[in-house]
This record gives C-alpha cells, structure tokens and sequence, in this order.
C-alpha cells in the first residue's frame, strides 16, 4: 500500500511539473511579438539632459539651454555619446521641452539633471523663482540639483563645458563640491536650499559663479591641431591656461531672497565660507613683510570649531569665533614658522579677523545674509510666527558682528626648521 501510495504521489508530482513547464513555454511564446517594446528604453533613444539653462530671451522671455549626455548602447558607434548643447527661445522650461523634442532624434530625460544655471542679467532681475517654479517631480528633477550664476552668457559658459568634449559631464555637481570643500574659492546650494534661504529668512542664498575664458587652449584642440601638424601650445597667448575646460567655476553670487546684488572675488570667498561655517579646508595666500607685503606665503587652513552667538535684544550684535589650524604650504623666508611665538600668531589672528570682517560688511551692504547669522538668531525665539514678527532682514543692515580667530600651527617644528 505505502509503495502504491509513493508511486501515485510521484506521479502527480510528475504531472504538475509538466503542466508548469507548458504553462511557461505559452507565456514566453505569447510575449515573443512584444519583445520590441524595449526598443524604446534602451540608452541610445534618450538625451540625458545634465545642466538646465536660462538667460534673458531676444524674442520670448527665456533664452533656454539644455546640456545633454548622449549615451551609445553601441560602443563601435562613433558618432554617439559625448556632450552636446541645445538651446530655443521660450516661455518657460515646459514650452522649450515641446520645441526642442520636435528636431532631437530621441526622447530628452531630466531624471540625471544636477544643475541649474542663470545668466547674471535675469538673476539680478529676480527671475530665478519664476523658471523655478516648475514640477520637479514632473520631470523627475531632483531637488539636490546645484544652482549657479554665470557673469558671461549661459551658453558661453555651457559651451565652454562642452567645448573640451569631455563625454562625461554627469561629474559635474560632485567637482563642484569637491572643490568648495578642499579649497574653499567657490560658494555650492541647492535647489532646496534656495527655496528653504527665501521663504524661511533665515539666510539668503549664495550661488558660485560660473566664467567663460575663450583663449584656454583645451585638451581636445591640443590633440585636433597635433594630428594637423600646428603647435597650438606655443601660438597660445602668453599668459594663457592651457587645458581643461573653457567654462570655470569659482566666487560667490550674492542675493537679497531672489535678486542677485553683487558677487565676492575667490579670495573673498574663502572668508565668507569660514564665516558661514561652511569652509572645510584651503590654501590662504598671506602676503606680508616690508614693504607692502613684499613676502607671500600659502597657508593651507583648516576649520575646526565655530561658536556663533547673535543678540536680537536692542541693536543687534553678532559674535563668531573660529578655531583654524594652519599648515605651511610655502614660505621662502621661513618666518612664519620662526616668529610663531614672537608675535606671528597674533599677527595672522588679526589678519583673519580683519579679513572676516570685512567680507561681512561686503555682505551686508549687499542686504545679504551670507554667513547665515539669521539662523542663529531664530534659535532664540519659541515659534514661527515670534520669529517671523521679528522681520529679520530689516535690522540684518544694522547687525554689528564681531569675530574671534584662534590660530593653531599644526606643522610648527617643521615650519621653524625648514629653511
């Protein structure tokens, strides 16, 4: 009985496996035709769109421009990938999608955007919130995407991106952000910052600013012209940056809420994101000496601590200290690292502390809240609405702030014996 009961469970086993294999074999046969249906998401069907434009239009309110990644599915393919510019005067960024769509071979994806890019005309008009004021998630944009300034055209300075060929331009956000937190030269905030900075009050936005310089001779025209026979290094303008891209990142757009007032050179720059609390490491150059700062030395700084404490009560007063420690980079006269304890370490105390404050007042007297003092201040009241009565902004311009800079030499014997 127990035999004849194993074989007929066997068998129905058998049976069930035969059945789910048909079953299997119909379903595969049935979406054969439909096999065709993945043509469409495959990479060489989409334009990537990597950096999103606008400046003021000629004939429509926005000048549009859109950077694209193109990407091959087929690697022997020459003719695909790499970065291309698409520009079209419109209404908005939606208006300039259905006219761009019309001449492209391939559907535009915004799911791989990381930058947001104004020309300085239509920041300074206040027209950033306007292009802004899109559906991200429409798109599929993230709002992490970075936000920029260009003092020369956008597409100048998308141009000048894309004039290097550099086939990969999805690095972009990350080089950005890279370079503010080893050298401290260039302001980084995103979308979502911008919107938190303008509605909170609490800060105002500041943006790095992008440059465009048509006499850097690129990687991609030095390897063109050497094929050709011509020397594009020695018919270079003396003076001139060879390689790399031609469109540059660098210094800090300025705003009051939306509307860009003034910008800070890189040096600046570096003072500011101290101030903000936002610098993490960087090469200060230090001249000093007589006469005139005859001697430079390149310290490379590195923040540690800050306390920040601002009083709303009367006037309104700041205070920030910092903690930096500073290594020697170069110094060709050895005297920093000689005179440390004899007075050098208050000298160069004072020189931050000048250097902050007067960063700040450039700050203010552009009505912006750049190192963020407004966020301190909110601390001290107990509701949104105590803190929107306050009015922040309209006694920013009145805010005294006072800075506190207590220098350390992290390399101090080999500073004092390396000359």
């Amino acid at each position: 009985m127990k035999q004849t009961q194993r074989h007929e469970d066997k068998q129905k086993s058998l049976l069930r496996t035969a059945a789910l294999t048909a079953l299997t074999a119909a379903v595969c046969t049935a979406l054969l035709p439909l096999c065709g249906c993945l043509n469409p998401v495959s990479l060489d069907n989409y334009g990537y769109v990597v950096t999103v434009g606008a400046d003021i239009g000629q004939k429509e309110k926005y000048e549009v421009i859109l950077e694209l990644q193109r990407e091959s599915s087929n690697a022997s393919d020459e003719n695909e990938g790499g970065a291309i510019v698409l520009s079209v005067e419109a209404e908005n960024l939606f208006d300039a999608i259905n006219k761009i769509s019309y001449g492209v071979p391939y559907e535009l994806s915004f799911t791989r955007t990381h930058v947001f890019v104004f020309g300085e005309e239509l920041a300074r008009k206040g027209m950033i919130p306007d292009f802004l004021g899109l559906s991200f998630d429409t798109l599929r944009i993230r709002t992490s995407a970075m936000v920029q300034v260009t003092h020369c055209s956008v597409r100048e300075y998308l141009g000048g991106l894309s004039a290097n060929n550099n086939a990969n331009l999805s690095t972009l956000q990350d080089d950005m952000i890279n370079d503010a937190r080893k050298t401290g030269r260039v302001a980084v905030i995103n979308a979502a910052r911008c919107f938190e900075a303008c509605s909170g009050g609490r800060f105002d936005p500041v943006l790095p600013m992008g440059f465009y310089d048509p006499k850097v001779v690129t990687d991609t025209k030095q390897k063109n012209t050497a094929t050709e026979g011509e020397n594009p290094l020695a018919d270079a303008e003396k003076g001139a940056r060879l390689g790399g891209m031609q469109g540059l990142t660098m210094c800090a757009a300025l705003f009051d809420g939306w509307v860009m007032k003034g910008w800070l050179d890189a040096d600046d720059t570096q003072f500011m994101n101290i101030g903000k609390g936002d610098f993490e490491s960087g090469t200060i150059m230090y001249d000093y000496g007589e006469p005139d700062g005859a001697e430079r030395a390149a310290l490379i700084a590195k923040l540690e601590k800050k306390r920040i404490s601002v009083n709303v009560d009367g006037a309104p007063s700041a205070k920030a200290e910092y903690e930096i420690s500073l290594t020697v980079g170069q110094d060709k006269s050895g005297r920093i690292g000689r005179e440390w304890r004899s007075g050098m370490q208050q000298k160069l105390e004072r020189y931050f502390e000048t250097e902050l404050a007067r960063v700040f007042k450039l700050c203010r007297d552009c009505g912006c809240d750049a190192m963020g003092f407004g966020r301190y201040a909110s601390k001290k009241f107990g509701s949104v609405e105590s803190w929107e009565n306050l009015n922040w902004k309209s006694i920013y311009p009145e805010l005294d702030a006072q800075f506190i800079v207590k220098l350390t030499l992290d390399d101090e014997y080999i500073a004092e014996t390396r000359q």
